[in-house]
Protein backbone atom coordinates (compact mmCIF):
# COMPACT_ATOMS: atom_id res chain seq x y z
CA UNK A 1 0.00 0.00 0.00
CA UNK A 2 1.65 3.44 -1.02
CA UNK A 3 1.23 5.72 2.08
CA UNK A 4 1.55 9.42 1.58
CA UNK A 5 0.66 12.37 4.09
CA UNK A 6 -1.04 15.98 3.76
CA UNK A 7 -2.88 17.93 6.35
CA UNK A 8 -5.81 18.71 7.72
CA UNK A 9 -7.31 22.11 8.58
CA UNK A 10 -5.79 22.73 11.81
CA UNK A 11 -2.12 21.75 10.30
CA UNK A 12 -2.38 18.14 11.72
CA UNK A 13 -1.05 15.40 9.69
CA UNK A 14 -3.56 12.90 7.52
CA UNK A 15 -2.04 10.05 6.49
CA UNK A 16 -3.06 8.98 2.91
CA UNK A 17 -3.97 5.42 2.84
CA UNK A 18 -4.23 4.64 -0.91
CA UNK A 19 -6.03 1.16 -1.46
CA UNK A 20 -8.46 2.24 1.73
CA UNK A 21 -10.17 5.07 -0.17
CA UNK A 22 -9.77 7.44 3.03
CA UNK A 23 -7.02 9.54 4.95
CA UNK A 24 -6.71 9.12 8.30
CA UNK A 25 -5.73 11.62 11.22
CA UNK A 26 -1.98 10.60 12.34
CA UNK A 27 -2.70 11.45 15.51
CA UNK A 28 -6.39 11.40 17.96
CA UNK A 29 -7.84 14.81 18.00
CA UNK A 30 -6.02 16.93 20.31
CA UNK A 31 -7.39 19.73 22.69
CA UNK A 32 -5.46 22.11 20.55
CA UNK A 33 -7.59 21.34 17.35
CA UNK A 34 -10.91 21.12 19.06
CA UNK A 35 -10.12 23.98 21.07
CA UNK A 36 -10.10 25.64 17.33
CA UNK A 37 -13.31 24.33 16.60
CA UNK A 38 -14.90 25.28 19.85
CA UNK A 39 -13.71 29.20 19.91
CA UNK A 40 -16.34 29.29 16.74
CA UNK A 41 -19.51 28.60 18.84
CA UNK A 42 -20.08 29.79 22.86
CA UNK A 43 -22.27 26.10 23.17
CA UNK A 44 -18.58 23.91 21.79
CA UNK A 45 -17.13 26.09 23.89
CA UNK A 46 -18.79 25.35 26.99
CA UNK A 47 -18.38 21.93 26.10
CA UNK A 48 -14.85 22.33 25.90
CA UNK A 49 -13.92 23.45 29.01
CA UNK A 50 -15.97 20.92 30.45
CA UNK A 51 -15.10 18.17 28.49
CA UNK A 52 -11.53 19.04 29.26
CA UNK A 53 -12.04 18.73 32.61
CA UNK A 54 -12.50 15.32 32.88
CA UNK A 55 -8.76 14.68 31.74
CA UNK A 56 -6.28 16.87 33.66
CA UNK A 57 -3.22 15.86 34.73
CA UNK A 58 -2.54 15.23 38.35
CA UNK A 59 -0.94 17.89 40.79
CA UNK A 60 1.49 16.20 42.43
CA UNK A 61 5.32 17.17 42.82
CA UNK A 62 7.49 15.38 40.40
CA UNK A 63 5.08 14.25 37.96
CA UNK A 64 6.03 14.37 34.25
CA UNK A 65 2.82 15.70 32.01
CA UNK A 66 1.38 13.00 30.12
CA UNK A 67 0.93 12.94 26.48
CA UNK A 68 -2.65 11.66 27.10
CA UNK A 69 -3.52 14.67 28.88
CA UNK A 70 -3.76 16.93 25.96
CA UNK A 71 -5.52 14.53 23.83
CA UNK A 72 -9.15 15.56 23.25
CA UNK A 73 -11.39 12.74 25.45
CA UNK A 74 -14.38 13.41 27.07
CA UNK A 75 -16.54 14.03 23.86
CA UNK A 76 -19.17 12.25 22.25
CA UNK A 77 -19.85 10.95 18.98
CA UNK A 78 -22.30 13.29 17.95
CA UNK A 79 -19.92 16.03 19.13
CA UNK A 80 -17.04 14.47 16.95
CA UNK A 81 -18.78 14.94 14.10
CA UNK A 82 -20.08 18.50 14.51
CA UNK A 83 -15.99 19.31 14.60
CA UNK A 84 -15.94 17.12 11.34
CA UNK A 85 -18.35 18.95 10.13
CA UNK A 86 -15.93 22.34 11.11
CA UNK A 87 -12.98 20.60 9.82
CA UNK A 88 -14.31 20.87 6.25
CA UNK A 89 -14.55 24.35 6.08
CA UNK A 90 -18.44 24.15 7.20
CA UNK A 91 -19.53 22.29 4.26
CA UNK A 92 -23.48 20.74 4.43
CA UNK A 93 -22.04 16.80 4.51
CA UNK A 94 -18.00 16.85 5.16
CA UNK A 95 -15.92 14.24 4.21
CA UNK A 96 -14.80 13.90 7.36
CA UNK A 97 -16.63 11.26 9.73
CA UNK A 98 -15.87 8.77 12.78
CA UNK A 99 -14.50 5.43 11.26
CA UNK A 100 -16.76 2.02 11.61
CA UNK A 101 -15.08 -0.73 13.39
CA UNK A 102 -13.89 -1.99 10.29
CA UNK A 103 -12.38 1.04 8.75
CA UNK A 104 -10.23 1.96 12.01
CA UNK A 105 -8.58 -1.79 12.07
CA UNK A 106 -7.58 -1.33 8.79
CA UNK A 107 -6.19 1.58 9.11
CA UNK A 108 -4.43 0.11 12.10
CA UNK A 109 -3.29 -2.75 9.86
CA UNK A 110 -2.18 -0.41 7.35
CA UNK A 111 0.73 0.95 10.09
CA UNK A 112 1.74 -1.52 12.34
CA UNK A 113 4.79 -2.85 10.29
CA UNK A 114 5.78 0.44 8.84
CA UNK A 115 9.36 2.05 9.95
CA UNK A 116 8.90 5.29 10.72
CA UNK A 117 11.77 6.37 9.73
CA UNK A 118 11.28 6.43 6.45
CA UNK A 119 8.20 8.80 6.77
CA UNK A 120 9.48 11.46 9.42
CA UNK A 121 10.92 14.10 7.00
CA UNK A 122 7.30 14.06 4.90
CA UNK A 123 5.11 13.93 7.88
CA UNK A 124 7.19 16.94 9.35
CA UNK A 125 6.45 18.88 6.16
CA UNK A 126 2.69 18.34 7.06
CA UNK A 127 2.71 19.30 10.54
CA UNK A 128 1.59 22.56 9.16
CA UNK A 129 0.83 24.75 12.45
CA UNK A 130 3.06 24.97 15.61
CA UNK A 131 1.30 23.22 18.18
CA UNK A 132 1.40 20.11 15.46
CA UNK A 133 5.32 20.51 14.93
CA UNK A 134 5.30 20.05 19.17
CA UNK A 135 3.47 17.40 19.35
CA UNK A 136 5.26 15.75 16.68
CA UNK A 137 8.82 15.89 18.90
CA UNK A 138 6.88 15.31 22.12
CA UNK A 139 5.67 11.84 20.50
CA UNK A 140 9.67 11.23 18.76
CA UNK A 141 10.59 11.77 22.46
CA UNK A 142 8.60 7.98 22.97
CA UNK A 143 11.05 6.95 20.45
CA UNK A 144 8.56 4.96 18.47
CA UNK A 145 9.47 2.47 15.83
CA UNK A 146 6.37 1.82 13.53
CA UNK A 147 3.62 4.33 11.86
CA UNK A 148 1.51 2.75 14.49
CA UNK A 149 3.64 3.34 17.64
CA UNK A 150 3.27 7.43 16.20
CA UNK A 151 -0.06 7.24 15.93
CA UNK A 152 -0.80 6.80 19.40
CA UNK A 153 -3.76 4.00 17.99
CA UNK A 154 -1.69 1.74 21.27
CA UNK A 155 -0.54 3.34 23.82
CA UNK A 156 -2.97 6.38 23.51
CA UNK A 157 -6.94 6.66 24.17
CA UNK A 158 -9.85 4.88 23.16
CA UNK A 159 -11.69 6.13 20.12
CA UNK A 160 -15.00 6.26 19.61
CA UNK A 161 -15.91 3.92 16.33
CA UNK A 162 -19.40 2.88 14.69
CA UNK A 163 -20.47 -1.01 14.99
CA UNK A 164 -23.13 -1.27 13.06
CA UNK A 165 -25.87 1.14 14.41
CA UNK A 166 -24.10 1.33 18.03
CA UNK A 167 -21.10 3.32 19.02
CA UNK A 168 -18.08 1.74 20.80
CA UNK A 169 -14.57 2.53 21.76
CA UNK A 170 -11.29 1.09 19.80
CA UNK A 171 -7.53 1.54 20.77
CA UNK A 172 -5.30 0.47 24.00
CA UNK A 173 -4.31 3.26 26.13
CA UNK A 174 -1.49 2.77 28.04
CA UNK A 175 -1.87 1.32 31.70
CA UNK A 176 -0.30 4.35 33.45
CA UNK A 177 -3.07 6.41 32.13
CA UNK A 178 -6.24 3.71 32.46
CA UNK A 179 -5.16 0.42 33.31
CA UNK A 180 -6.52 -2.54 31.05
CA UNK A 181 -5.99 -5.27 28.72
CA UNK A 182 -7.91 -4.51 25.80
CA UNK A 183 -6.88 -5.90 22.53
CA UNK A 184 -8.42 -3.45 19.76
CA UNK A 185 -8.26 -6.05 16.71
CA UNK A 186 -9.62 -8.55 18.32
CA UNK A 187 -12.63 -6.66 20.96
CA UNK A 188 -14.54 -3.27 20.98
CA UNK A 189 -14.71 -1.42 24.16
CA UNK A 190 -18.04 -1.23 25.17
CA UNK A 191 -19.44 1.97 26.55
CA UNK A 192 -21.80 1.81 29.73
CA UNK A 193 -23.76 4.59 28.08
CA UNK A 194 -22.61 6.50 24.80
CA UNK A 195 -23.93 9.63 25.78
CA UNK A 196 -22.09 10.04 29.03
CA UNK A 197 -18.90 12.03 28.81
CA UNK A 198 -15.56 9.35 29.67
CA UNK A 199 -12.25 10.64 30.30
CA UNK A 200 -10.89 8.00 28.30
CA UNK A 201 -12.64 8.04 25.32
CA UNK A 202 -11.65 10.54 21.70
CA UNK A 203 -11.48 10.32 18.45
CA UNK A 204 -10.12 10.09 15.21
CA UNK A 205 -11.57 10.82 11.75
CA UNK A 206 -11.28 9.34 8.40
CA UNK A 207 -11.53 11.38 5.34
CA UNK A 208 -12.79 9.41 2.42
CA UNK A 209 -11.77 10.76 -1.43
Amino acid sequence: MRISFSSDLTGFPLVHLSDLGFDAQLWPVTKNQFASFATSDPIFDTIFQHASALNQPQKKAGTRPRIEHDIMTGILPEEALQFAVWLDNEEPTSDYALPAVEEWRAVYDALQYERCDPYLEEIEAYCASEPAQSWLQRILQTEPHTLLDLSLMQEGIVEWALDGESWVGLGRPDTGFYPNTFRPMQETVVPVDATQRMRIFGCRLIRVF
